[in-house]
């Protein structure tokens, strides 16, 4: 074969003149369970979904559904990132609510005059009701520092009061909530 005919293979290739199976763009994903896990590991939870999507099976939607929630969990943090004055702010997406607080030292030092000191505490109270009855689950957890972001999963029809404070020996005093 000659460069002239080596040439016109190429370019009916490019062209999509030829009768022979064309290669995918290198960009495009290659649709396999694989594939979008390298994509979740590497942080790029839209073309991981993408593909599990396109997969038909039970392990695939399994996984399509956690990569959803990763996908909330990160699009509530990056709504809250940004508070800035003290206080407490919560963006909710479903089963997942972001907690972004900010405490000032003069709160700080309120709450530990009034409960003798404590660590900073971040308190969850979830409300919902279940046959008829009124549920009321309460969990604490160290806030580590004055300014923060978390984000829990709920209850759909759970409503959130959500407090930052000192906790010391079974007391809290909050310094913001919301």
């Amino acid at each position: 074969m000659g460069l002239k005919d080596l040439l016109a293979r190429v370019i009916s290739g490019l062209t999509g003149a030829s009768d022979a199976p064309r290669v995918k763009p290198p960009d495009e994903p290659i649709p396999t369970r694989a594939m979008a896990e390298l994509y979740i590991d590497q942080g790029h939870l839209d073309r991981a979904a993408a593909i599990l999507a396109g997969l038909d099976t039970p392990a695939a939607a399994e996984r399509l559904s956690e990569v959803r929630a990763m996908q909330a969990r990160e699009r509530l943090r990056a709504a809250v990132e940004t508070h800035a004055e003290p206080g407490v702010t919560l963006a909710r997406d479903g089963a997942y609510c972001a907690i972004a607080w900010v405490v000032d030292e003069p709160g700080c030092a309120r709450a530990a005059a009034l409960l003798g000191g404590g660590e900073l505490t971040l308190r969850v109270v979830s409300v919902r009701a279940v046959d008829g009855a009124v549920e009321r689950t309460t969990s604490d957890r160290p806030a580590g520092s004055p300014r923060g972001v978390e984000v829990v999963e709920i209850a759909p029809e759970a409503r959130l009061v959500v407090s930052v404070g000192l906790a010391r020996d079974g007391g809290f005093v909050s310094i913001a909530h919301g």
